[in-house]
């Protein structure tokens, strides 16, 4: 057997109490709480992140079924994150602001799950351009990742807008930008602050708090959509 120094052997135990730690977390793992959840969700909507955003997100993101006889629809963290990418880039880099509070939030909580209800708080400022280039790149990556999962969905989606769908993707958006603004006039910059009751579900994944894979959470980023 080969003798190697106490410094030597010092090191060893000091890396395997390390990966120990690493693994147990010192022996502890701290439970997120309903509040620290909600905390974390304000902090990731006002940043425009897709990623942190996703981060909120139990995956996958399920939606009902478009077509006869058709399974749910199922949406991966990366096919959400390519959703929503394009968008909040656009927004950012356009200098849109959104902010967003929850006030008073209430919650049932049970040990895997949380029913929350809440005030919501919205604050929107983006100008005309901005708020186009949000819109058609949302409708572009959108259509995009329908095109690679749900292609016949995304036809039959789209034959209500169109006699005949353009192959091009940002053509499909800008007739439906058009469309949206056909209505009555927007005054641009649009500056907004809104406050809604919200409702939605929560689930414990290994000892945090995320949306559940079900929920209908609106974003700010809507909020310049509505007329």
């Amino acid at each position: 057997m080969k003798r190697h120094s106490r410094w030597f052997l010092c090191a060893v135990l000091l890396t395997a109490a390390l990966l120990l730690w690493g693994c147990w977390g010192g022996g502890t793992k701290k439970e997120q709480t309903v509040d620290e959840f909600l905390a974390q969700m304000e902090t990731a909507l006002n940043s425009l992140d897709a990623n942190k955003i996703a981060n909120l997100y139990s995956f996958p993101i399920l939606l009902d079924p478009v077509l006869p006889g058709q399974e749910e629809l199922k949406f991966e963290r990366q096919h959400f994150v390519r959703m929503i990418q394009g968008a909040l880039t656009a927004a950012k880099e356009g200098g849109a602001v959104f902010e967003v509070k929850f006030v008073e939030p209430k919650y049932q909580e049970k040990s895997d799950s949380a029913v929350v209800e809440t005030q919501v708080y919205m604050k929107v400022k983006i100008d005309e351009d901005t708020a186009h280039n949000v819109f058609v790149a949302f409708v572009n990556d959108l259509i995009d990742v329908f095109m690679e999962l749900y292609e016949e969905v995304l036809k039959e989606i789209l034959k209500e807008f169109f006699d005949e769908i353009p192959d091009d993707f940002t053509e499909i958006a800008e007739q439906l930008w058009d469309a949206l603004m056909a209505g009555e006039p927007v005054e641009w910059p649009v500056e907004e602050e809104i406050t809604e009751e919200v409702f939605f579900e929560l689930t414990k994944v290994n000892g945090k708090w995320k949306l559940s894979s079900e929920v209908d959470v609106e974003l700010p980023l809507t909020a310049l959509f509505r007329r």
